[in-house]
């Protein structure tokens, strides 16, 4: 998004208030989290920078997503 007006911000800011602005009305409010493993497979003895060994052969990290 380099060189756009806007930023992920802009883009976000109206769902999170609708959303905010609903919940607050409702008696109870579900958050769906999911953990993902993101796994990379080593074809070399090369390692990536900044992911951790998670599997023989394969680097990755773990993913955290949640939705209100």
């Amino acid at each position: 998004m380099r060189g756009c007006l806007f930023g992920r911000i802009d883009l976000l800011e109206p769902p999170f208030d609708k959303t905010t602005r609903r919940s607050a009305q409702s008696h109870t409010v579900l958050i769906a989290h999911d953990t993902s493993e993101l796994l990379f497979a080593l074809h070399d003895e090369l390692a990536r920078e900044n992911l951790s060994h998670l599997r023989a052969n394969q680097q990755g990290f773990c993913g955290y997503a949640s939705v209100k």
